[in-house]
């Protein structure tokens, strides 16, 4: 009797709190709603017209800062949405659930930078990434992880993504040979697609997958994660960093973030293995002494995209005099760099080198 007691006790408990949670989506839900509703975020007026309609060019900037808004609060409405399987419970009190409360007065401000915000992290879509990425192997998760360096939603071929993770020694063959490391690298993609986490895209009259591309959601998700597990840094806004005080990657930024050394007693440049330009135009070295980034295996510093737009540029190729030093280095790209007319003999003594890209040089 008494243990049937404690049952229906503990079973009431969970329901007031359930109904407690939904309670709070509810007012959360109203607050992002009246935002919407607000005279500076209305599309009404939009809306009203015929679905051809045209928009003179003074005020294509107010929509689109509108446009902006709504799409961002709609994200943020459906991060609220609970998990289809059940409601997740608060580890911390098992009979309290756990909800995201929203401040009506600073929901607009947690728009933007939404990768380290509290507001994702405790949300249901977050939780139910976790258990997603806890469910891949080792070397699943290695070669997720590297899409958090691309911009959400862009073009990302196989083929970078595949010497990447072979030269970082993510993908490595079975001693017995019954697989291939391409067919090891076509098994990764697999599953992370049956698993959401990125999208294969597919060419006209192609049956044979070449891209891939990640949802701005799940590419949040995997920021978090990465920054975490220190495989990349990122700043507050989720853009990679040349920092590599502890991840051993560093990431070039347009017009932020240069690769230096210089009185920065944190950085241990033997402990660098990857330099990756996501889009810095003008790769900037000249502070750099190569001979100190003698461990680096991937370096990175051409274009990775299929943009003729983006535009890269060396005003000085003095730099390639220190590669001399990188007796560990297995893939080097130019792709798509301007200004190299010539390339130093020494490249020919890396013996560790197996790809040397040097594609569409301008």
């Amino acid at each position: 009797m008494a243990t049937q007691i404690e049952k229906l006790r503990r079973d009431l408990v969970y329901i007031r709190q359930a109904f407690t949670g939904l309670k709070n989506f509810e007012e959360s839900a109203s607050a992002l709603f009246k935002i919407l509703l607000q005279p500076q975020h209305s599309l009404h007026q939009l809306l009203d017209q015929p679905t051809q309609f045209h928009i003179h060019d003074s005020r294509v900037k107010q929509f689109q800062s509108k446009l902006w808004v709504h799409s961002e609060i709609i994200i943020k409405l459906k991060l609220l949405i609970p998990s289809q399987h059940q409601m997740v419970l608060n580890k911390a009190n098992p009979l309290s659930l756990t909800g995201v409360v929203f401040d009506p007065n600073k929901v607009l401000d947690q728009l933007s930078d939404l990768h380290f915000s509290k507001v994702f992290g405790d949300s249901p879509t977050f939780r139910d990434f976790w258990v997603v990425y806890n469910s891949l192997c080792v070397t699943t998760k290695l070669c997720l992880l590297c899409f958090a360096v691309f911009p959400a939603n862009e073009v990302v071929k196989k083929g970078l993504l595949v010497h990447w993770w072979i030269r970082e020694g993510f993908l490595n063959p079975p001693v017995d040979g019954k697989e291939t490391v391409m067919e090891i690298a076509d098994g990764v993609f697999e599953e992370l697609t049956k698993k959401g986490c990125i999208e294969p895209l597919y060419k006209k009259r192609r049956s044979v997958v070449r891209s891939f591309k990640m949802h701005p959601l799940i590419r949040s998700a995997v920021i978090v994660i990465a920054k975490d597990v220190r495989f990349f840094d990122f700043d507050g806004k989720g853009n990679p960093t040349a920092n590599f005080s502890w991840s051993h990657r560093a990431c070039l930024m347009n017009g932020s973030s240069h690769l230096t050394l210089a009185n920065r007693p944190d950085l241990d440049p033997e402990k660098l293995q990857t330099i990756f330009n996501v889009n810095e135009a003008y790769p900037d070295f000249s502070e750099v002494d190569w001979s100190r980034l003698r461990n680096v295996k991937v370096l990175y510093l051409g274009r990775w995209h299929g943009r003729a737009n983006h535009h890269i540029e060396v005003d000085d190729v003095e730099f390639f005099k220190g590669l001399r030093y990188m007796r560990h280095l297995i893939f080097f790209s130019l792709q798509g760099i301007s200004r190299i007319m010539e390339l130093p003999d020494s490249l020919c003594k890396l013996s560790s080198m197996r790809i040397l890209d040097l594609s569409r040089l301008a």
